[in-house]
């Protein structure tokens, strides 16, 4: 099962730090910090302005839905049991699961968010292109350079993310 949540890392941290992109401004908050960092530092450290830039628009998308708490949470539990993970035993056991949780954030939606009837398809539609932002970033981390820290203005947190991520990829090849 860690395997799994290893997996799904980049997903679940996309979604959890949604709020911290600012699309408009083209900046990044970082609440640990209180950093700010510009969208071209970003693009310094993945050498792929077009990635970054979903990073930022998927952001916006998320933000836009106006999620709760529980249907985010909701949200991140989906992203987890996607059944097609490479790494993931009993796929049709998680299937279920994964179904039990769409049904769950439906019936939340449903309470929540009673006058907006295209919700869910949103936010569901807004999956794709995260699974697609983790496959991209994926690929682009064995490019990344370690020392990126030293010349990027850019919150140390994201020092830390990309170091697990290349160990992780590292131990997957």
């Amino acid at each position: 099962m860690s395997s799994v949540l290893v997996a799904s890392r980049s997903e679940a941290i996309t979604v959890m730090i949604h709020n911290r992109f600012d699309y408009e401004n083209k900046l990044f908050y970082s609440s640990h910090t209180e950093h700010i960092s510009p969208m071209s530092e970003l693009v310094k450290i993945y050498d792929d302005e077009q990635m970054v830039e979903r990073m930022f628009i998927t952001g916006r998308e998320f933000q836009k839905l106006g999620l709760t708490a529980s249907e985010m949470l909701l949200t991140l539990s989906i992203i987890i049991t996607f059944p097609d993970r490479v790494v993931l035993e009993k796929r049709e056991e998680v299937q279920a699961l994964q179904d039990k949780l769409v049904d769950a954030l439906c019936l939340s939606i449903q309470m929540n968010h009673p006058n907006d009837k295209g919700l869910l398809g949103r936010l569901l539609g807004n999956l794709a292109p995260i699974r697609e932002l983790t496959l991209r970033a994926n690929i682009a981390m064995p490019k990344i350079k370690n020392d990126w820290s030293k010349s990027c203005n850019i919150d140390p947190i994201w020092n830390k993310f990309i170091t697990d991520c290349n160990a992780w990829s590292s131990n997957q090849m």
